[in-house]
C-alpha cells in the first residue's frame, strides 16, 4: 500500500515551491490529532514494514533516530517519515524504518548539456516560453489548490484528495509537457531524455531499491512517499508480479472519522 503525501516540513526541493503563507506546522495540536489518528488507521493495514522518501545510504544514521525515539531520547521532527513513518513503525513494534529514495541517472549526453552554459541558457530559455506555457499554469492552479488543503480542509482531507487515483495520474502528465518536447535539433529526444533521467529513472530505482529489501510472501507493505511519486509506483507496483497493491483509501476514510468519546454518566 502506497501512501502519497506532501512534504511536512516543506524543503522545497521540488520544482513547485509551495508559498511561505501556505505552509502549515504539523506540530500544532490540530495536525498532530489528525496525525494520530491516521497512524491509528494505518495500523489497521498491519504492515510489516514501513518504507519512507530516504535514501538508502542514510539507514545507519535513520536507524539510530528511530532508536532514539523508541527509547524516548528523540522528538520526532516536522518531516513525514518520523511524523508518520516513525510514529506508526513504533506502534507496530518494528525493528526500523526502510528508506527506499535513489536519485536519477543522467545520460551522459545530459551531462555534457548542462556543463555547456551556453547550451543549458537555451534550455532555460525554452522552458520560460514554450508551446506548453498554458497547460502549464493549469498544473500549477491544481498544485496550489492542493497547497491550501492542509490549512482549510485538514491534513487527511489534503491526503485523501491527494491520493485519489485520477488525481494521481492525471498530474503524471506535467511530465509529459514543456521540457519534455524540447529538442536542441529538430528531431532530437532531448526534453524526453531530460525527463527520463530525473524522473522515470528515479521512481523505478525506488521501486528497484524496495526489491531488495528483506520482504517474503505474505508480508505487508506500506510506502509513505511524495504524492508525485505514488502516481507512478502505483502503476509500477499493479503491473509488478511480486506485488498486489491495496487501496489506501478506506484507511484514509477511516482516519477521517472524529474520535467518539464515551460520555460521562451525569
Amino acid at each position: 500500500m502506497t501512501l502519497g503525501t506532501f512534504h511536512f516540513a516543506y524543503p522545497n526541493l521540488d520544482r513547485h515551491k509551495i508559498e511561505r503563507t501556505d505552509q502549515v506546522d504539523v506540530l500544532a495540536p490540530r495536525y498532530q490529532a489528525e496525525i494520530t489518528r491516521l497512524a491509528d488507521a494505518l495500523a489497521r493495514f498491519r504492515p510489516t514494514h514501513v518504507l519512507v522518501e530516504a535514501e538508502p545510504a542514510k539507514q545507519p544514521r535513520n536507524d539510530s533516530l528511530y532508536r532514539a525515539y523508541v527509547a524516548g531520547r528523540h522528538t520526532l521532527r516536522r518531516d513525514e517519515r518520523e511524523q508518520l513513518g516513525f510514529r506508526l513503525a513504533r506502534q507496530l513494534g518494528l525493528p526500523r524504518v526502510w528508506g527506499v529514495d535513489a536519485d536519477g541517472a543522467y545520460y551522459n549526453s545530459l551531462q555534457q548539456l548542462f556543463n555547456d552554459t551556453a547550451r543549458v541558457r537555451r534550455f532555460e530559455r525554452f522552458l520560460d516560453h514554450n508551446p506548453d506555457s498554458a497547460v502549464q499554469r493549469r498544473y500549477q492552479a491544481l498544485y496550489r489548490a492542493d497547497d491550501l488543503l492542509p490549512a482549510r480542509a485538514g491534513l487527511v482531507a489534503a491526503l485523501t484528495t491527494l491520493n485519489e487515483p485520477a488525481n494521481l495520474r492525471h498530474k503524471q502528465g506535467a511530465y509529459l509537457v514543456g521540457s519534455f518536447k524540447y529538442e536542441e535539433e529538430p528531431g532530437s529526444y532531448t526534453g524526453v531524455d531530460f525527463e527520463t533521467s530525473r524522473w522515470y529513472s528515479r521512481n523505478l530505482r525506488i521501486l528497484r531499491n524496495m526489491q531488495r529489501l528483506p520482504i517474503r510472501p505474505g508480508d505487508r507493505v506500506l510506502l509513505i512517499i511524495g504524492a508525485g511519486h505514488a502516481g507512478l509506483l502505483n502503476y509500477f507496483l499493479q503491473c509488478s508480479p511480486e506485488y498486489q497493491l491495496v487501496d489506501v483509501e478506506p484507511y484514509l476514510r477511516q482516519a477521517a472519522k472524529p474520535q467518539v468519546t464515551a460520555e460521562k454518566g451525569r
